[in-house]
């Protein structure tokens, strides 16, 4: 069975109810945004496609709708509420258009119904507004939230390379200390704290070298700096760093990067990586107020701790 529109003397609209029954019912229908809807509306005439929002009364008929009067019922679909991002949608008398106006009348004025919405989009302009036939809804329904990534270490990143020529494999770890203070004369405009685990082949057939690296923006741990550190409570002196400052142009600034490094030994490595808490002194700065913020720097322990467990994958 097919249904004939004809509207204004040029635009005749067929709305083949079978063409609906098809999408409705053998084919997943398409969900999209209202803003993406609006924008492209050319994209998805001649197909079904699910919304979310509210949807209220109305007397207004428009475009291919305008003298459907006796054939459909008009209705708002609003994003939310009070929303002007809305479109018009007529839905057919009988059926499901006779349960949505019967329950929007018995409601107070201005009633509005949320759920999810599936419309039918046959003809748009670049300039008109929506205008849509309503195919089918759910009231109450909500809008499902996507899935939120969840990062396989929210602290920062590790990554596992090996060097082919170099027969070397490198696990990286660094954490991004961005919680940092003011730019006083002592705060860090940015810093990050990391290690690399290395050895030679694809397994590590010998004990694996350890280094640390600090790199510190518009600021440094000066020249050759002694690194202590406080694994809970065990003292850990694991010696002189090595230093190496530069300095690049950013548009109209100079911005300077040290790099400050220390080879340690892997059990050092364990015992921090495992600690509860670490506590850090480089040179004359101990990595705490006011140079970054109070507990900055625990923010490496979960990444070091993701080092270890794929260096024993490996």
């Amino acid at each position: 069975m097919t249904q004939k529109l004809c509207f204004s003397g040029k635009i005749c609209i067929f709305l083949s109810l079978f063409y609906i029954g098809i999408f409705g019912q053998t084919q997943t229908t398409e969900t999209k945004d209202f803003d993406e809807i609006r924008t492209n509306q050319k994209s998805i005439i001649g197909r079904p496609i699910q919304t979310f929002g509210v949807i209220e009364l109305t007397d207004g008929y428009f475009a291919e709708f305008k003298k459907a009067q006796k054939t459909h019922y008009a209705f708002i679909l609003r994003k939310y509420p009070n929303e002007l991002n809305s479109f018009f949608v007529y839905m057919k008398r009988g059926g499901k258009g006779d349960e949505l106006q019967a329950k929007l009348l018995s409601m107070e004025k201005y009633a509005k119904l949320d759920g999810a919405f599936t419309i039918f989009v046959e003809y748009a302009t670049e300039y008109s507004g929506v205008n849509a036939e309503l195919l089918d809804f759910t009231l109450g329904a909500k809008k499902p939230e996507p899935p939120k990534p969840t990062p396989k270490n929210p602290s920062g990143t590790v990554t596992v390379s090996y060097d082919k020529f170099k027969d070397k494999t490198t696990i990286t770890g660094v954490a991004h200390l961005l919680d940092c203070q003011d730019r006083s004369d002592t705060a860090l405009l940015h810093a990050d704290f990391g290690a690399a685990i290395s050895f030679t082949g694809k397994k590590p057939t010998t004990t694996p070298t350890v280094e640390l690296k600090f790199r510190l923006f518009n600021n440094d741990l000066g020249a050759n700096p002694e690194f202590v550190f406080f694994a809970d409570d065990k003292r850990l002196a694991l010696g002189k760093g090595n230093s190496d400052t530069k300095q690049y142009r950013v548009i109209s600034q100079i911005i300077s990067v040290s790099v400050t490094t220390i080879s340690i030994p892997l059990d050092s490595f364990k015992l921090i990586a495992n600690s509860k808490k670490v506590e850090a002194k480089v040179g004359e700065r101990e990595l705490a107020p006011p140079f970054i913020e109070l507990d900055a720097i625990q923010k490496i322990l979960p990444v070091f701790r993701e080092m270890l467990r794929d260096l024993e994958n490996q």
